[in-house]
């Protein structure tokens, strides 16, 4: 049986259900504690006080129509259940809806319109898988302290002009899941917490939108940096103080060269003395500053894991390392500017445990002439 309110002016349907509708992940606010509507009358058509008393709105609850005003004055909104909105096409004005806490899994799945998340929804803390997937429209989003939890691939895919995010204030936010930003179009200003425990694979993939920035100056607790984390991601990156990294993934920062930004990235480790695994192709094509000393806990360095970086990279004191893969300094090009290396030092003297070194570890000359492979 299905309840809910037609608001019949602007042909906009708001139905709150009341019973099983059988899809996984799907949320019945009355099996939560919260009541259930009764269909208002059509002719009611904008029922201010009944908005005002909606806290809940179901999975699969929405039908906007072809409203030519925004859904509003849900004053007492707590929770936007899973996949509510998905596939909408109108503006849900939010902004009256303080005490908003939960957007579910999918909620605004493929939505057109605009939305509005800011410094009001000081409650919020909670953003679901999916939640804002191939979301069409534009959307404004600042996290508050409240914010713990941004999920899978929260805002994946948002490829519009004129969306932002920005989590600076977002010092509890503990958790975030593999391609929550990526392939986000819109510009992302994100400061990591000293809570977080990883960054998963593709977190950051394919942010393309050049003023974003990732501070990662305060990541105490950050113990992994998955694969493809910041693959070609065209902003600004800042990373020190990570005392608890003990692995950086697969292409982690690979292809970050071809965009001014990037000569700006920061990389310091040298706080990171657990630090003991970098893989493969992990800052390919990179650009910026590396400091990798001292690196005690260091054992190994992965196939091309620094191939064609143009930056500066600042490698001693491993004495632990016992596995550099194949090109792994490698700049293989005769057209790269040498002066970008100018300053880099890679010292692996004090590896004393040396077992593995892969096939051409670095170029001797960068000239077409004189490419000589040192194994």
């Amino acid at each position: 049986r299905i309840r809910g309110v037609h608001i019949a002016a602007e042909g906009m349907w708001v139905v709150l259900v009341a019973a099983a509708l059988g899809q996984t992940g799907d949320y019945l606010c009355s099996h939560h504690g919260y009541d259930a509507a009764e269909r208002l009358n059509p002719a009611s058509e904008w029922d201010a006080t009944y908005l005002a008393s909606i806290k809940c709105i179901d999975s699969h609850s929405v039908n906007l129509g072809s409203a030519s005003r925004p859904l509003s004055g849900m004053t007492a909104l707590v929770r936007i259940a899973a996949r509510s909105f998905q596939a909408q096409s109108n503006s849900v004005d939010l902004s009256g809806s303080p005490d908003l806490e939960r957007i579910d899994n999918n909620a605004f799945d493929r939505f057109d319109g605009s939305i509005t998340l800011g410094a009001t929804h000081a409650k919020l803390a909670h953003i679901g898988a999916y939640a804002f997937i191939y979301f069409k429209g534009v959307l404004t989003f600042v996290g508050t302290s409240a914010l713990t939890t941004v999920g899978q691939s929260a805002f994946i895919y948002i490829v519009t002009a004129g969306s932002t995010i920005d989590l600076t204030a977002a010092t509890q936010l503990n958790t975030i899941g593999a391609s929550a930003f990526e392939q986000f179009d819109g510009k992302l200003t994100v400061t990591i917490s000293s809570g977080l425990g990883e960054i998963e694979d593709s977190t950051f993939d394919r942010v393309s939108h050049t003023e974003s920035t990732v501070d990662l100056t305060g990541a105490t607790a950050l113990t992994r940096i998955g694969e493809l984390a910041f693959d070609d991601f065209r902003g600004t990156l800042t990373l020190s103080g990570a005392s608890s990294l003990t692995s950086i993934g697969d292409r982690a920062f690979a292809t970050q060269s071809s965009i001014a930004a990037n000569s700006n990235n920061m990389y310091d480790f040298a706080a990171s003395t657990l630090l003991a695994t970098i893989g493969a192709n992990a800052f390919e094509n990179s650009d910026g500053a590396i400091v990798l000393t001292p690196a005690p806990a260091l054992t190994t360095i992965g196939a091309n894991a620094f191939f064609h970086f143009t930056g500066t990279l600042n490698i001693d004191n491993a004495p632990e390392l016992t596995s550099i893969g194949a090109n792994a300094f490698n700049r293989d090009s005769d057209d790269l500017d040498t002066a970008a290396a100018t300053g880099s030092v890679v010292d692996i003297s004090a590896a004393s445990n040396l077992e593995t070194i892969g096939a051409c570890l670095l170029y001797t000359s960068d000239a077409a002439d004189d490419l000589l492979c040192v194994d």
